[in-house]
């Protein structure tokens, strides 16, 4: 009878060792930081008109910047913070065209977690906001993860990128590319010569990884 209360003991004690760790590492911040495009803004050289141009659309752009191993203690806080830009007073006032979640700090996912980014995938695609991977390679273990719920696949149109950089400056020749057609639209309209806005360097979209 001792024995067995003894062995009891200790499942309880593990039992309660793990709560313990996910009570604690749920209270933990998932989000490291999140930054507006008007504030992150990619390396690329740029003519000033279109640095101005940018810096109107930035806040269109935001950036999530994760931390931590992703499970579902911790990836709630993340998705409650997406519904709260998605919600229609939210999104009235600041539209969002690209939703950037940079994983470099990220150390592990687990199944609930990358289910939890379908759903927000799902979410972001319902207000027609692209949601764009940056610093994972598929290869990674958060890659696979990401990869094995659908999140991340071969033919999938989602945009995953090496590093932060490489993920605004696609997300900024996004909004030049479409400045560009509306500007030779409105040009053919009015029969006028456009306004010159400089070229760049970077138009061709980065192929992702």
């Amino acid at each position: 009878m001792g024995a067995w209360d003894f062995v009891i003991g200790i499942l309880i004690g593990i039992v309660l060792a793990c709560m313990s760790y996910v009570v604690q590492t749920s209270q933990k911040p998932a989000i490291r930081a999140i930054y507006s495009g008007a504030i992150a803004r990619s390396t690329v050289r740029r003519h000033p008109n279109q640095q101005r141009f940018l810096r109107k659309v930035g806040p269109q752009i935001q950036v999530f910047k994760l931390v931590g191993y992703m499970f579902f203690g911790t990836i709630a806080s993340v998705e409650s913070k997406i519904r709260s830009l998605l919600e229609e007073k939210n999104f009235q006032k600041q539209p969002i065209r690209f939703l950037i979640v940079d994983l470099s700090h990220v150390n592990g996912v687990d199944f609930s977690a990358a289910e939890a980014f379908t759903r927000m995938r799902r979410l972001l695609s319902a207000k027609n906001v692209e949601m764009v991977l940056s610093s994972v390679r598929s290869d990674s273990g958060v890659g696979r993860e990401l990869r094995a719920v659908g999140v991340w696949g071969d033919n999938d149109k989602i945009q995953v990128f090496r590093d932060l950089n490489a993920a605004l400056e696609a997300c900024e020749n996004e909004f030049l590319t479409a400045f560009y057609l509306h500007r030779d639209e409105l040009a053919k309209r009015n029969h006028n010569p456009p306004m010159h806005l400089g070229k760049t360097q970077s138009l061709v979209r980065h192929q992702p990884l």
